[in-house]
């Protein structure tokens, strides 16, 4: 059985969710933040949290704001076509925010399809966000640690779809990654293999029986060289 995680902002959504608020509703001392993130000086989870108190936005507001997200729509042909042809569970891994995803998807009917959204958690109380993080760990930057998830979910063989730096730790723990923006760029700068670029869901969709097939042959291969060895 494949196992499929998907990134969510600019890999499902078209955009990043969260820069998108902070362009809208934040002072520009959010970039001030995010360029301290991009050096390395704080973690996603500190980035966050510094970065989610400059919002202030009624519920209103945040529905109007997120149901003008506009999410790749071939994402769901893809889930269709992988669990009618593969059986396969589709999971999304964000470190995003649960609450968002949830509210973007909702008009098109396909949270009853996905087998598990797993994202940091916020609340708005009082046009404030308060953030939460039940899937971060101590030894893990960001605040879900994507790596342990991907070890405690995956069936067989395993596939990552992303985009962006919050993909560059879990894309080493999969069989195979579907890449496009700075995850492409890193994993072809360090040479990884088993990997290939993306753009849509589409490309996607195409590629799987290719991808199936390799993944199918290596085992086969590693399983006669192992039996080699044993009967040698």
């Amino acid at each position: 059985m494949l196992t499929f995680f998907c990134d969510f902002d600019g890999t499902i959504s078209k955009q990043d969710v969260i820069d998108t608020l902070l362009e809208n509703y934040a002072s520009k001392q959010w970039l001030e933040i995010e360029k301290l993130w991009n050096e390395g000086k704080i973690t996603t989870r500190e980035c966050l949290d510094a970065q989610m108190t400059l919002i202030t936005i009624t519920e209103k507001e945040l529905d109007d704001f997120l149901s003008k997200i506009e999410i790749d729509e071939s994402f769901l042909m893809f889930v269709d076509f992988v669990k009618s042809n593969y059986n396969s569970k589709v999971y999304i891994l964000s470190d995003g925010f649960k609450l968002f995803i949830e509210k973007i998807l909702k008009p098109y009917d396909i949270l009853s399809k996905i087998d598990g959204i797993y994202a940091n958690d916020v609340k708005l109380v009082n046009n404030k966000f308060q953030t939460f993080y039940n899937h971060s760990k101590p030894d893990c930057q960001l605040g879900v640690c994507k790596c342990s998830l991907v070890n405690s979910l995956k069936n067989n063989k395993s596939i990552y779809i992303g985009d962006g730096r919050s993909d560059f730790c879990v894309s080493q723990t999969t069989d195979f990654v579907f890449a496009k923006g700075k995850l492409f760029d890193f994993l072809k700068e360090n040479k990884f293999e088993h990997f290939t670029k993306f753009s849509t869901f589409k490309d996607v969709i195409n590629k799987i029986p290719y991808i199936k097939e390799m993944l199918n042959e290596e085992r086969r291969n590693f399983g006669n060289r192992a039996r080699s060895m044993f009967m040698g």
